[in-house]
């Protein structure tokens, strides 16, 4: 695995990767030379996992002794003092292992040479190898083969018995599903339901089951899969090749060179309690009156999201609205922002919609704090999660940020115009 990657693991994940032994020529540990760079988005989403788990869990002593290529068996993630979660996960990120070439970071199946390990590789990188009997792999088997037109076929077949609901997952993540499936095949109750946020595309992964009756370390192979959907093409089922930065071709191809990697909207913890990603939009500088968030959105595991205003943000927003002669934020936002009025009042209100209208019962009166900046603000912050909220089932994330960044500079250059026209008005202009 290129250096490059290494250092991303290493800058990112410092309490993981920065406490692992390294003695004079073993520069790499804990990351063996024979990783390939198809390795690199699986160990970013079990790196993410486990440090998000040894934070909220206080385990300061998680000690990483080495991370190499597994042979028949998969990945292997060596670290001591780990829990069933961790455990869980990794055993999660070892199988998933099988089915991803460790050149490229395409679907791939395990394959060997005389005298060698196996490893896993492409269709197109077998050149000179044999398939690994399946016998070889035994107690696992490699997963579904993602992306293949028979791929959720073969998924249905093999797990339809025990999951409740269909399972609903793009071709490309039948390997995440099988995976999933595979850690709960133990267990003697079925799973819920097991599918993708919309068609996949959010990178979202929703998985439900009975928490009460399974271990942590299920909730681990779940945490890691919900992870890796997101780095993982809907279509295709590829994690790779990546480019320098970390980021895979497919999302490139789909978000822009300089996209920043995928992030999924939620995540699972050791209970399997379901934990939203929070995205806030702060306010000015320092020391400003409005400092700290103006706007913070939460998302469901089910694809809602809940908006939430600082009170006095939504009280600016009200006497935006009146002034305007519209009814509620949600109207004035309709109007500012051009999107059709039922998909925005669905947005605002949506969950604890509630929430906006907290602070009805206060004065109607705009203290001091409103402001043309705290104005501007205000209707940014509201008017930028909306919008992603707006288009967030229909296209990926990305997509989303970008959309609601041009709204929200259409927004404040159409408040710019109307406090330029203003001024010019009161100076006799």
């Amino acid at each position: 695995m290129r250096r490059e990657f290494e250092e991303i693991l290493r800058c990112r994940y410092p309490s993981l990767y920065n406490r692992a032994p390294r003695k004079p020529g073993k520069e790499s540990a804990p990351f063996s030379p024979e990783l390939g760079d198809g390795c690199f988005a699986i160990l970013l989403a079990l790196s993410e996992v486990i440090d998000r788990h040894a934070s909220a869990a206080g385990m300061e002593h998680l000690e990483i002794l080495r991370i190499s290529p597994g042979g028949r068996n998969g990945l292997n993630y060596h670290l001591i003092r780990e829990d069933r979660f961790i455990r869980g996960a990794i055993s999660a990120a070892s199988h998933l292992s099988l089915a991803v070439s460790a050149v490229s970071g395409r679907p791939g199946r395990p394959m060997f040479k005389r005298g060698e390990d196996a490893v896993a590789l492409a269709s197109d990188e077998v050149d000179g190898y044999e398939p690994v009997p399946a016998h070889y792999l035994r107690p696992l088997r490699p997963p579904i083969g993602a992306g293949q037109p028979r791929a959720l076929g073969l998924l249905g077949r093999r797990w339809g018995d025990r999951v409740d609901q269909d399972i609903s997952v793009p071709a490309g993540w039948a390997d995440l599903a099988d995976v999933v499936l595979t850690a709960f095949a133990q267990q003697q109750h079925r799973i819920d339901m097991i599918r993708a946020w919309d068609d996949g595309t959010t990178g979202q992964l929703i998985v439900e089951w009975d928490r009460c009756r399974t271990s942590a370390t299920e909730a681990g192979a779940v945490a890691f899969v919900v992870a890796m959907a997101a780095l993982t093409d809907p279509v295709t089922g590829a994690s790779g090749p990546v480019d320098d930065t970390g980021a895979p071709a497919w999302w490139r191809n789909t978000a822009g060179a300089h996209a920043e990697l995928p992030v999924p909207w939620g995540t699972y913890d050791s209970t399997g309690a379901w934990h939203s990603r929070e995205d806030m939009v702060c306010g000015p500088a320092p020391g400003h009156p409005s400092a700290g968030a103006l706007a913070k959105a939460r998302h469901g595991g089910a694809g809602e999201m809940q908006l939430t205003l600082k009170p006095h943000v939504a009280q600016v927003m009200r006497e935006m609205a009146r002034k305007s002669g519209q009814d509620g934020c949600a109207a004035f936002l309709t109007k500012m922002l051009g999107v059709p009025s039922d998909q925005l009042e669905e947005a605002c209100t949506g969950g604890k919609g509630a929430e906006l209208r907290s602070s009805e019962d206060m004065s109607d009166r705009v203290g001091s704090e409103a402001d043309a900046s705290i104005r501007t603000l205000a209707t940014a912050a509201l008017g930028q999660l909306t919008a992603a909220a707006e288009v967030a089932q229909t296209v990926t994330r990305q997509q989303s940020v970008h959309t609601a960044l041009e709204a929200v500079g259409a927004l404040l250059r159409g408040l710019d115009a109307e406090a330029l026209s203003a001024d010019q008005i009161a100076a006799g202009g």
